[in-house]
């Protein structure tokens, strides 16, 4: 098991930037991560797979490895997703979308429930 970052650690965000924005203590904190299995952290790092800012895990054109798309970061746990992570993972499964080429739909969050972008 890998701890990823959802906010890339090679993105250079100022730390007032990650407080005031993604509400981040830095780059970080544990808001900002998730606990993955290398192939997974490599699959996410790499863009092969989303995880849209309600916690379900989107294959790339089905190319991620063993995953269903219909599985949730959150599923075991019975939980939502913190407000606090779901920020990140907006800002990641943004570029994500925009990795393949498409342009952000607007089903993936309405405007009235844009978060830290």
């Amino acid at each position: 098991m890998e701890a990823a970052h959802i906010i890339d650690f090679g993105v250079r965000i100022k730390n007032e930037d990650l407080m005031k924005i993604y509400k981040l203590n830095d780059i970080h904190d544990y808001n900002n991560g998730l606990i993955m299995c290398s192939n997974c952290h490599k699959d996410f790092d790499n863009f092969n797979i989303g995880i849209m800012p309600n916690g379900i895990i989107i294959p790339r054109n089905g190319n991620a490895n063993n995953l269903n798309p219909s599985e949730s970061i959150m599923n075991s746990l019975e939980e939502e997703v913190p407000l606090i992570m779901q920020g990140c993972l907006q800002w990641k499964y943004k570029r994500f979308i925009e990795a393949q080429g498409k342009q952000p739909e607007s089903f993936l969050l309405k405007k009235s429930e844009e978060l830290f972008l």
